[in-house]
């Protein structure tokens, strides 16, 4: 069932998250998926896991909108979805025994554990979502132990320098990396920012096809096509093939700090069509909220979602880039977020990091002028 078609391409898709919200963003990008595949002759498509969001429910809506999604993307559209659990459809931490994805069996493939499949004689290796990661990287060893160099691994999972999901950070703890693999590629699923891993260029994620969040919403957001024949992938805008289409599209997210000033003209079209997260510096009356409130309406907000209290160091997180915030002092934002876990004099410890910080400037800096 999997080999249908010839030279194939291949789109590469994840975190859909059926059941966010009203639901419909996620049915609007799948629809969006479906459609490009049927007009570019594209059989297959791959899901790198959550597929839904709630890991111990659906809603009856949900089940009803998702099954008959696939029941025509398989006998209406003839394609091939091809699926494993993420996460959040996982309704176990350490198993995928219990996973939201089984009901659907009768018109997808379904992977339930490791495994392998090939398509137009490209081999696939899937490895769904592992919750710890040091069982994770054996997996990831007795696979690559297996696997050639020209096969691509399909996951989901975390990776060490790839690109949260939240505010744009990086994600340096993990010990989830792909370094000293042979894979060709590897195609995950987990974080929604669509990105190749900086030092790692053949992890890429898809990112999902469309925003959940407000702080998702800076980024084009659609899917990856992959082409067999030339081993190679492209990025593709779901709003852009939806509007090719003459689709509609779901409203896309922005976020107006109140120490920004716009131009009314620039505003007024920065806002149209739009959910708004305001994020307030300060404290804002009742009155002062309302009258917001109508003023982005007036413009054509779609919806307005307040962030109080922010503090500056939070502030800095939406602001700033990930480049710029690898230079600021992190140990300050950290003390600064009221972190419950740090129980000591705050003033010792800054003093202490600044120390170690100029310290390591100063070695730096002379290990280089010696080079």
């Amino acid at each position: 069932m999997l080999n249908r078609g010839t030279k194939l391409r291949i789109i590469l898709t994840g975190d859909i998250h059926n059941g966010y919200g009203d639901g419909e963003a996620s049915l609007w990008a799948m629809r969006v998926m479906r459609e490009y595949a049927s007009n570019n002759g594209i059989e297959n498509v791959i899901v790198l896991g959550d597929l839904f969001d709630k890991r111990d429910h659906l809603a009856i809506d949900t089940v009803s909108n998702v099954s008959s999604f696939f029941r025509d993307a398989d006998i209406k559209y003839n394609q091939s979805w091809i699926m494993f659990p993420g996460n959040h459809d996982m309704f176990l931490r350490n198993s995928w025994d219990i996973n939201s994805l089984q009901f659907l069996e009768t018109h997808i493939n379904l992977v339930q554990g490791f495994s392998h499949f090939t398509l137009d004689n490209q081999k696939f290796w899937v490895i769904p979502f592992i919750h710890h990661e040091d069982v994770y990287m054996r997996a990831v060893k007795e696979i690559n132990d297996k696997a050639d160099k020209d096969d691509i691994l399909l996951t989901h999972i975390g990776i060490n320098g790839a690109i949260m999901n939240q505010c744009f950070l990086h994600k340096n703890w993990s010990v989830v990396n792909f370094k000293n693999t042979k894979f060709k590629y590897v195609f995950t699923g987990h974080f929604h920012n669509h990105q190749t891993v900086e030092g790692d260029e053949k992890v890429v994620y898809p990112g999902s096809p469309v925003a959940f969040r407000f702080d998702e919403g800076m980024v084009d957001h659609g899917f990856l096509v992959y082409d067999t024949s030339t081993s190679s992938w492209e990025f593709v805008d779901a709003r852009k093939v939806a509007k090719s289409y003459g689709w509609d599209c779901p409203p896309d997210y922005v976020t107006l700090i109140d120490t920004e000033e716009y131009e009314t003209d620039d505003l007024e079209l920065i806002v149209e069509n739009n959910n708004v997260k305001f994020v307030q510096t300060r404290d804002y009356t009742q009155k002062e909220m309302e009258e917001l409130r109508t003023k982005y309406t007036i413009m054509g907000a779609q919806k307005l979602v307040w962030n109080k209290k922010h503090k500056e160091s939070d502030l800095a997180t939406i602001t700033l880039s990930s480049e710029e915030l690898a230079k600021k002092e992190m140990m300050e934002l950290y003390l600064e977020n009221d972190n419950p876990s740090v129980d000591i004099n705050r003033k010792l410890i800054l003093k202490l990091d600044e120390l170690v910080r100029k310290d390591a400037e100063e070695k730096i800096a002379s290990d280089e002028a010696e080079d």
